[in-house]
């Protein structure tokens, strides 16, 4: 019989756990570490941890979004391995949510007790506990396979032993994917499993993706995340306003991503009628909305459904001769105001982050020091006003990391560094799509090829002038 203790309580003894006496992962770790050193990802996401499950499922940022995945799955990791790279490979990123996917590796060798591997993720939970408050875990159900089919038995009991635990600690989630492996008779599927019969398909992936985004909503509202998805289904005869500065108000060949957006919805519901209103004014700032702006431009359309997006305006006045960009607590309270006068007036809300200030990857520069403020600022109106969120910046940082070469400030997803090109159109898009919940609508994204698109918007000289200090901070 398997052993169960209490919760996870931040004051409770880590089990016993042998320690790790070589370090067969270091340069997998170190890996990671210099990828971190060029453009850090930042904190307050979710964290994957685990073994070459995790590593090998490549597209996890896609099939998980729009919740912002951190992969850090390595080697085929037993639960030691994690806890012994506790601090070089979950602290740095401060996640709000932790996707645990360790143990089945624990239990590949016969002789091993399915206690080690209950132990183990006990170690790893209470340690969490103590140095990540208010965190959540999700514990992914350990794997069978073709090739440990003969372990299945006693997986299954460790599965449930962690199950349990996860059932009486209201931190602890277990999200149960051995079912999407299985057949109806409970056997292996081999479909789901490449020639090694270990090692995971693609199809395999997308039904864990299926299984596991549920719980994982769930984990990520009860950390006091931002939704991250629309809570309902877009009805015949809606309203829908984007309301913004200049990337709102932005034409390119082929449509800005407003066009993109609602050309994606038709697609995946052709049946509802909607009224579209395009509120976008150059180089408004969130003091300018606040104001009767709002509601000339905006809320006189009766809208459903606003969708805002805000910020950049805000910042790029510091970069102004004058430095006469929105004071960050000015900035709170004037997006505050203006999703509460939106919700007053009887519509949703979408929030959208602003994107970049320049494409340049330096953590340090003084466009990414602002945007990290002000960008977090918005995660929290979204958090207390309970809207939906779809955060560009982390978006497009993660795109940088995937497909920047070299350190310029445009081209990739940008014609100045700030409005983006057809690229960045399409993925601005495919975010707020994938928040509509009409993920099979979205089309380009992370993994999509750049376009060197560069219709440039026609700017005021104020606005010439931010840019051109911009590219020079």
């Amino acid at each position: 019989m398997l052993v169960l203790a209490g919760t996870m309580a931040a004051g409770a003894a880590e089990p016993d756990v042998a320690p790790i006496k070589h370090h067969r992962f270091d340069n997998e770790i170190l890996a990671y570490e210099r990828s971190d050193q060029r453009l850090p990802p930042l904190p307050g996401g979710v964290l994957m941890v685990g073994s070459s499950s995790f590593r090998r499922w490549k597209t996890a940022e896609d099939d998980l979004a729009p919740w912002p995945i951190i992969n850090r799955g390595f080697g085929g990791s037993t639960n030691a391995d994690v806890l012994h790279f506790f601090d070089r490979i979950v602290m740095p990123y401060k996640p709000r949510v932790i996707l645990y996917g360790a143990g089945e590796s624990d239990l590949a060798p016969a002789e091993v007790d399915p206690q080690g591997a209950v132990d183990g993720f006990k170690a790893f939970a209470q340690r969490a506990a103590k140095r990540l408050p208010g965190r959540r875990i999700v514990f992914v159900s350990i794997k069978p396979s073709g090739s440990r089919w003969e372990r299945w038995d006693d997986i299954q009991k460790a599965n449930a032993a962690i199950r349990k635990l996860c059932d009486a600690d209201g931190t602890l989630y277990y999200a149960d994917i051995s079912r999407t492996l299985l057949t109806d008779d409970g056997t292996i599927d081999d479909r789901k499993f490449l020639d090694d019969r270990l090692h995971l398909t693609r199809e395999a992936y997308h039904d864990w993706a299926e299984a596991i985004r549920p719980v994982l909503k769930k984990a990520w509202r009860n950390a006091g995340g931002a939704p991250r998805t629309f809570g309902r289904e877009l009805k015949d005869g809606e309203t829908i306003v984007f309301i913004g500065d200049s990337l709102t108000d932005q034409a390119l060949p082929g449509g800005g991503y407003v066009q993109h957006t609602i050309q994606g919805i038709r697609k995946a519901r052709p049946k509802p009628t909607l009224h579209v209103k395009r509120a976008g004014i150059v180089m408004t700032t969130s003091a300018n909305w606040n104001t009767n702006v709002l509601d000339l431009q905006a809320l006189r359309h009766k809208p459903t459904l606003s969708i805002v997006f805000l910020g950049t305006a805000d910042m790029i006045g510091f970069f102004g001769k004058r430095d006469a960009g929105t004071p960050q607590a000015a900035f709170k309270k004037h997006m505050t105001n203006i999703v509460t006068r939106i919700k007053a007036s009887g519509s949703d809300v979408i929030l959208i982050t602003p994107a970049l200030l320049g494409e340049q990857v330096e953590p340090d520069r003084k466009g990414m020091r602002y945007m990290r403020v002000y960008c977090e600022l918005l995660r929290e109106v979204a958090r207390e006003q309970a809207v939906c969120l779809v955060d560009l910046h982390r978006t497009f940082r993660t795109y940088l990391r995937r497909h920047k070469k070299a350190d310029t400030i445009d081209g990739l997803v940008t014609t100045d560094g700030i409005h983006f090109n057809v690229t960045g159109q399409t993925i601005a898009a495919r975010e707020l799509l994938q928040c509509l919940g009409l993920r099979d609508a979205a089309t380009g994204g992370p993994d999509a090829p750049p376009s060197r698109s560069d219709s440039r918007l026609p700017s005021s000289a104020v606005h010439n002038e931010a840019v051109n200090n911009v590219r020079k901070r």
